[in-house]
């Protein structure tokens, strides 16, 4: 799909956001309707790459013998990209949270999800998300700049089981300025974490890559 001038202004000024809740919260409600569009029409695939990591995790990790009965929770889902690809290859059981009521409404039209919540910003505890509740936690573009600090990270560790598995995406740009690998190296330390997996540099977006990381929760 070919893009437009308009459509990478949008891009590239959603990654120069303050991290502000409010800003951000109204710059995706007014982009939810044709945030779909626009990602396509710059060469997007981290959906695809995180859905992958996901369906790959739950066949060769998770311990259930059923993998498609994992219980997955899309943290920063948008608009649903992720969980449409999830649910196109058999998992039923996947959640939704984000900031943004606008790209929730979106989500909810893909009916891949079984509840979904606005109004979650995962720099704090959510209350509307239990502890230990999820197998596997995917947070996709969610990492970006001006969007989540790194400490982001540990909300998605609390909501995950034990043994539980994140799937995170990392803008290039992003890793280049937060200390985000700083982070998970103390939660390696600590023991908390067991990086299973880094794809450094792998294809996201057409103006810059991504690390994917499948990240297990050891306690």
């Amino acid at each position: 799909m070919k893009h437009t001038a308009k459509e990478s202004a949008l891009v590239t000024a959603s990654h120069r956001l303050n991290g502000d809740k409010e800003v951000l919260r109204s710059f995706y409600d007014e982009w939810a309707q044709g945030y779909v569009e626009t990602a396509f029409g710059e060469d997007y695939v981290g959906h695809w790459v995180c859905a992958k990591l996901v369906d790959g995790v739950a066949h060769a990790l998770v311990k259930s013998g059923r993998p498609h009965s994992a219980r997955i929770l899309d943290a920063g889902c948008g608009t649903g990209l992720v969980g449409e690809q999830l649910a196109g290859i058999g998992y039923g059981d996947i959640d939704g949270v984000d900031l943004s009521a606008g790209m929730i409404e979106q989500a909810r039209k893909t009916n891949a999800y079984g509840r979904l919540t606005a109004d979650v910003d995962l720099n704090v505890r959510n209350h509307a998300i239990a502890d230990a509740d999820y197998d596997v936690v995917v947070c996709c573009g969610v990492f970006i700049d001006g969007h989540v600090a790194v400490t982001a990270l540990d909300e998605l560790l609390r909501v995950a089981r034990s043994p539980g598995y994140l799937i995170v995406s990392t803008r290039q740009s992003y890793l280049d300025h937060e200390p985000f690998v700083a982070h998970v190296e103390r939660l390696v330390a600590d023991g908390k974490v067991r990086v299973v997996m880094r794809i450094e540099r792998g294809n996201y977006i057409n103006v810059d890559t991504a690390d994917y990381w499948v990240i297990e929760k050891t306690r």
